[in-house]
């Protein structure tokens, strides 16, 4: 029996995003390992917890390629010397009026709220308590009271341009919208669990990107320029990565 054609394209969805997935996946490592050593050096240095959580909230809010310093001035004022050594006790100090549930949801919604924070910056910051605590980077934990992620609870992919640049033509083939709630609704879609390894995506993303021309056209392909400034990422398998590089970019162009 022949499949129509919204059954047909679900299945090619289906077979885009599992082919991607299984491949970030199978070459976690690689991330892995720039992300420990990132965590690490924001937290490791402070033996007391309020330092180790301002200097994460720091380094993640300057992420930002266009930081607004007049904003996230007034987001380092209103959590400067307040007791958030706990997670109970940040989402109190980000606001003291609402009782929300310890939940990975209620942090990102509360950042999203604060003063120079975006999406994508509140879901790198969750993730990376998610990581620290429940994840690959535990020996970095800080905080008791962090939950596991429930059924209830819901952890966000850090959807940005490069994430979208690798979305942008299956999504219009798909009926996606290629932004941040878009690109996480259509891959809850198809899992909505395992969330966390999607993030990876940004890495293979990042180093396989270019831009082309006045108009600034990103095109796929390795990029070694990017490979050799990202400090932790492994140079002694430099030949790996770009093997893999190749692979992730025809999984990505693959679109239909």
């Amino acid at each position: 029996m022949k499949k129509n054609t919204s059954e047909l394209m679900e299945s090619n969805k289906n077979q885009y995003l599992e082919n991607i997935f299984n491949f970030l996946n199978e070459n976690r490592e690689y991330n892995k390992i720039i992300q420990f050593e990132s965590y690490k050096r924001s937290t490791s240095q402070y033996p007391d917890i309020n330092k180790k959580v301002y200097s994460l909230l720091h380094h993640i809010l300057n992420t930002q390629p266009q930081l607004r310093m007049d904003k996230s001035c007034e987001f380092f004022k209103k959590i400067y010397n307040k007791n958030i050594d706990t997670f109970e006790n940040l989402l109190k100090v980000l606001d003291p009026k609402k009782e929300l549930k310890l939940t990975f949801k209620s942090l990102f919604e509360l950042l999203v709220e604060q003063d120079g924070w975006g999406k994508k910056t509140s879901a790198l910051f969750v993730k990376a308590i998610y990581n620290m605590h429940n994840g690959y980077a535990k020996e970095l934990k800080f905080w008791n009271d962090v939950p596991e992620l429930s059924n209830n609870d819901e952890l966000y992919i850090p959807v940005d341009i490069v994430i979208r640049h690798i979305f942008s033509d299956h999504c219009k083939k798909n009926h996606c919208k290629n932004d941040f709630k878009g690109i996480n609704k259509y891959i809850k879609e198809f899992s909505n669990k395992n969330i966390d390894i999607w993030d990876d995506l940004w890495f293979w993303g990042f180093i396989t990107q270019s831009s082309k021309g006045k108009k600034r056209k990103r095109i796929m392909k390795f990029n070694e320029s990017k490979y050799w400034n990202l400090k932790d990422a492994p140079k002694d398998e430099l030949n790996i990565n770009k093997y893999l590089a190749q692979i992730i970019i025809n999984k990505c162009l693959n679109t239909s």
